[in-house]
């Protein structure tokens, strides 16, 4: 949808523009391809070639016609010239870097006709191994008449790991090359023009240092290589179908597109942030604006505009305006190609040319000269201040940064510009990425302007990002197994602007959803949609339970009798439902949002439409967006995630502070966010004394965080951004020093914090016993209450409960503060996202079983030091005190063995044979019911990672894992040593269940649980009455107070509007009085 939106928005913006004519192709010019990008000039330094397609004997029988290949005839791979070229920069003495030699095996041995090249480099001066080894590489090359000689050393060197001068000159003996007396010093100064020219390249092209780089055809390559090479395998076939073949290979590759000898990376940046300009050609205010802004030009309509947003009070403002006048007045003097191509704006608080001039100091301008450009920049005409304050405020406040670049909208940071001549490759990057294109696509209009190209080539980029996942590709719709629907919204003469076509399997369960995704782009767009199904198709996925789906999408805006806006067209109906199956409603949304069910009449995990009484024919939800997800990756500088640092989050103006730890798994670590604003994000605990902050990388770009304790972020989109990755470097001293903390010393961090806030509920209540617990669906939370009671009644401390809030009704929680006021305990809702590169449950039983054992190093504050969790269907009768403040021997956790008393059920004990037998050994297999957490020590050893390493790699397997949240500890008490995790037995009396456990040990039991029995299948409320004394006065208390808090919810709410009756059918009343029908439905 957000493609849908982009293409949606631009054709707007075109037709408002005048472009209606060539928008059509402008919005089919978007399909990205990789060969819009900058290419390197590598040719200053000579690769070591591993293979050279035109003279080994290995590609004598590939054709070299290359016409006919260029006409497809001839196999796509089966050219025998030097079209693709792969390079690989790496720095020499760096053995795990060397990942690429698999790549060049696996090119060889599938005779692929690509050349491959190595550049090996050096760090500097002081890398003096790397020096030896490529001066020893290239001393090779010239002894030995062979491409694989170099390689064949390289491989010993990096596979051995060698370090010394002797292991050197014995490995490049093991390939037949001896020194004859010559030193590796020796050699090092025979080569030493080699090696400079390597160094020149090394800077010139700000090459990675800390893993190896690939060029295809001087082309940076990141992720799928093929992708690049298919890209430039078709642009040169076209080439050769315009110009012909009787070129040489290097003409013909390298002969219509710009190389260039530096690099900036951020100069053809296709991956940063874009802002969308079409809003503002739209608004007719903000189009006078653009009319009005001045500048910098050689030309009538150059494809690129850049404008600089800043402050005349900044520095940095100064140091860009000065760079770009230095490159200016050059490039003018020498005839530049790319001068012709650009024009200069400035956007800002710029008061005057005089105020701007007192600023200046470049050396490099003549003052008349200067002040010309300054008075050529920040000239407006009489009555544009005021509309051009709009366009300025509106541009330079669309990201974070107080100083940056916008090419064409892409985002440049300030930063990224170090040099005058860096503007000249901004300026050849924005032509190869949307400029060209763009110009292209406009050849046709006459006397096109340069805002009109501006807004064609913002368009192109905006709408790659947005479509990136989009291509182009031919279907055959006369094919018989092929059924075509298209949707459109009305015939018409006119070609429809956007036209789109959907291929998939009509048994694929996500068919539905995608159906009425494209019917609702038909709608939005005035598109033309096809969607071809294949139902003969297998679809290879599990289709799991059946499932009915909608998605919720609003056209356009709705609004009721009021004007007043409505959500009504926000929703999703469903009709003709099954009767007597019981249905459960899931939410799907976008990674980062967490939704809560704000209302609901009836219990939507079991939906049972046959006994719903008749005044409910219509069953109605509500669902709301509770709190936006803030998450991302952390590494250090040896790329390694520092596994178990603490990070906080502080809103600056509320106050509120989130904390978290960076796991293992990816770095990954996650925040939620309740409300929009500017948050601080910092290093908390032991972390903030051995790291610093280095670089935070998002979708809006790279921020250097040298000499900051915090970094600003704003949460001020719905939007989800992936690729969050923030920098952490050593402090001098601590290289190695551990980032572990000590379970002592955790409490003091907590305190800290606490107290730094201000915020009395921040604590974790040392003086409480902390239980945690989840429910889902009415039984469960009716199971719930009554463990509260029993936890409360025979507790000799107060209780704070902390609840699974995913699953909770909202009748649920809108009784809970009422229940917890007369119950006198407290109580906290936590929640966490399941990460999206955890291996998912598709069962909702099964994800309430993994929230109960795979987060619980972040699922609570870092302040929480110990937690009892309890199943809701328990019911406790010792005092919680005694376990919560156990000694369990330095173990993270501590369960309850499975009793063994109840002879009778002994064929169901599968831990007595098989696979558990044989991996737990002589160790008891433990019950899920209770246990209790050492949360200090749980972190210290990193049990968090341990556990989601052991489930990822066992949750491949749909067989294993059966009892996901018992499975999964017992497992890992006795699994490998690497990702083994203690556990603690409790004694016995601490769980009881009729299932297992005999009736005289019932006497001692301190809880007891109402474990299903495989034997007679009870069902749980019938067995909870007839095994527990105190059940039925427990459940008593619990309706009574439940309806006495709705009560209470009622009256105060028909205080503030007036009696329920009153109110109209459509009002939201009807969804606040559902939570008190909630009771008549347990009641």
């Amino acid at each position: 949808m957000e493609c849908g939106a982009a293409l949606a928005l631009c054709k707007d913006a075109l037709i408002g523009a005048g472009l209606s004519d060539s928008g059509h192709r402008l919005l089919r010019a978007f399909p990205e391809t990789t060969s819009r990008s900058l290419r390197m000039d590598l040719s200053e330094v000579e690769p070591f070639y591993l293979t050279d397609i035109e003279t080994d004997s290995s590609y004598v029988q590939y054709l070299s016609d290359w016409s006919l290949w260029a006409e497809g005839r001839l196999e796509r791979f089966r050219f025998k010239a030097n079209f693709i070229t792969i390079t690989i920069t790496v720095v020499a003495a760096k053995y795990e870097h060397y990942g690429f030699m698999s790549l060049f095996q696996q090119v060889l041995s599938q005779g692929l006709p690509f050349r491959l090249g190595l550049i090996l480099l050096c760090e500097g001066d002081e890398d003096v191994l790397s020096k030896k080894i490529i001066a020893l590489t290239r001393y090779i090359q010239d002894v030995r008449d062979s491409r694989f000689d170099p390689f064949s050393f390289l491989g010993r060197v990096s596979y051995d790991g060698i370090v010394t001068d002797s292991e050197l000159i014995k490995a490049a003996e093991n390939v037949g090359v001896k020194l004859g007396g010559k030193s590796l010093d020796e050699l090092v100064d025979e080569h030493a023009g080699y090696i400079n020219e390597v160094n020149k390249l090394r800077t010139s092209l700000d090459l990675n240092l800390d893993d190896y780089t690939l060029f295809i055809n001087g082309i940076v390559a990141e992720g799928n290589v093929m992708v690049y090479i298919d890209s430039e395998i078709d642009r040169i076939q076209e080439s050769i179908r315009k110009h012909g073949a009787k070129r040489p290979s290097h003409d013909i590759v390298f002969s219509d597109v710009k190389t260039v000898l530096r690099r900036n990376p951020a100069a053809a940046n296709d991956k940063a942030p874009r802002m969308k300009l079409a809003p503002l050609f739209i608004n007719p205010k903000f189009k006078l604006a653009l009319e009005s802004v001045r500048y910098l030009q050689t030309a009538t309509s150059p494809p690129v505009t850049l404008w600089l947003c800043g402050n005349v009070d900044s520095d940095e403002t100064i140091r860009i305006l000065e760079k770009y006048l230095e490159w200016f007045l050059e490039s003018q003097e020498k005839g530049s190609e790319a001068l012709e191509s650009v024009r200069f704006g400035l956007l800002g608080v710029f008061e005057s040319a005089e105020e701007l001039l007192k600023r200046m100091g470049t050396k490099n301008v003549e003052g008349d000269e200067l002040k010309k450009l300054v008075d050529d920049l920040l000239s407006r005409g009489e009555d544009s201040d005021d509309i051009r304050a709009l366009l300025d405020r509106a541009v330079c406040e669309s990201f974070p940064a107080s100083v940056f670049l916008l090419v064409n909208g892409r985002y440049i940071g300030s930063r990224d510009v170090k040099d005058a001549s860096d503007f000249e490759l901004i300026v050849y990057g924005e032509l190869a990425l949307t400029a060209e294109d763009a110009a292209a696509t406009l050849s046709t209009v006459s006397e096109t302007t340069a805002d009109q190209i501006l807004l064609s080539a913002n368009c192109i980029g905006v709408l790659r990002k947005a479509c990136g996942s989009f291509s182009s590709a031919s279907v055959d719709v006369e094919n018989e197994a092929v059924s075509e629907f298209v949707f459109r919204r009305e015939e018409t003469e006119v070609e429809p602007w956007i036209q789109a076509t959907a291929v998939a399997s009509i048994a694929n369960p996500l068919c539905p959803l995608r159906l009425r995704t494209l019917v609702t782009m038909s709608e939005m767009l005035h598109a033309s949609v096809s969607f071809l199904a294949y139902p003969g198709a297998i679809y290879e996925g599990d289709v799991g339970t059946f499932a009915f789906s909608r998605r919720v999408v609003a056209t356009e805006p709705s609004f009721d009798s009021r004007g007043i806006r409505s959500s009504w067209a926000e929703r999703a109906v469903f009709y003709d439902l099954p009767q007597d199956k019981i249905l459960t409603v899931s939410i799907g949304s976008p990674r980062n949002w967490l939704l809560e069910s704000q209302a609901a009449a009836v219990d939507m995990d079991n939906i049972y439409l046959s006994r719903i009484p008749d005044e409910h024919q219509h069953v109605h939800a509500e669902y709301a967006l509770d709190s936006i997800i803030v998450d991302g990756s952390c590494i250090d500088r040896r790329q390694q995630p520092p596994a178990g640092t603490k990070l906080e989050l502080r809103h600056t103006a509320k106050g509120s502070v989130v904390d978290t730890l960076v796991m293992e798994n990816l770095g990954y670590y996650q925040f939620k966010v309740s409300h929009p604003g500017l948050w601080r994000l910092s290093l908390a605990g032991k972390a903030a004394s051995i790291f610093e902050l280095d670089q935070y990388s998002d979708g809006r770009g790279n921020v250097s965080l040298k000499g900051k304790d915090s970094l600003v972020l704003y949460v001020d989109s719905l939007k989800d951004v992936e690729g969050n990755m923030l920098r952490l470097s050593r402090k001098k001293g601590m290289e190695e020093v551990s980032i572990v903390e000590p379970a002592d010393e955790q409490k003091a961090v907590g305190e800290e914090t606490c107290s730094a806030t201000g915020d009395s509920s921040c604590g974790a209540d040392e003086d409480s016993i902390n239980v945690f617990s989840v429910a889902s669906g009415h039984l469960y939370e009716r199971f719930l209450k009554i463990m509260i009671l029993s936890v409360t009644k025979n507790a000799s401390k107060p209780v704070k409960f902390w609840l699974l809030k995913n699953y909770l009704s909202p009748g649920f929680k809108s009784m809970l503060p009422l229940f917890a006021a007369e119950r006198g305990f407290k109580y906290e809702l936590v929640t966490y996202q399941w990460p999206d590169w955890l291996r998912v449950q598709e069962e909702k039983q099964r994800t309430l079983w993994g929230y109960k054992i795979l987060f619980l190093d972040v699922l609570f504050p870092m302040t929480l030091k110990r937690v009892i969790f309890i199943d809701s269907d328990q019911v406790v009768r010792g005092d919680l005190k005694e376990l919560h403040e156990m000694d369990i021997n330095g173990a993270p956790y501590a369960y309850t063995p499975f009793c063994d008393s109840r002879k009778e059920i002994d064929g169901f004990r599968f831990w007595k044979s098989g696979f558990w037998k044989e991996h737990l050994g002589n160790k008891p297999y433990h019950i899920s019911a209770l246990y209790l957490v050492d949360l200090a020590r749980f972190r210290e050893i990193r049990a968090g990672d341990r556990l989601r390493q052991t489930y990822q790699q066992l949750s491949g397997d749909p067989h294993s894992l059966s009892n996901l949240d018992q499975d999964l500890p017992n497992y890992a008490s006795s699994g490998p040593a690497d990702s083994r995790v203690p556990l603690h037995s409790l004694p016995k009396e601490w769980l009881w269940c009729e299932t297992w456990c005999d009736d005289e040990s019932k006497k001692k039991a301190k809880t007891i649980d109402l474990c299903n029995n495989p034997m007679t299948k009870e069902p749980k409320l019938d067995s909870a009455v007839r095994i527990i004394a105190e059940w039925s006065s427990y459940d008593e208390e619990a309706t009574n107070i439940t309806v006495r808090a709705y009560g209470k919810i009622l009256r105060d709410f028909e205080s503030k509007t007036g009696p329920s009756d009153q109110k109209g059918k459509n009002d939201k009343s009807t969804v606040d009085e559902s939570d008190a029908e909630e009771v008549n439905e347990e009641l």
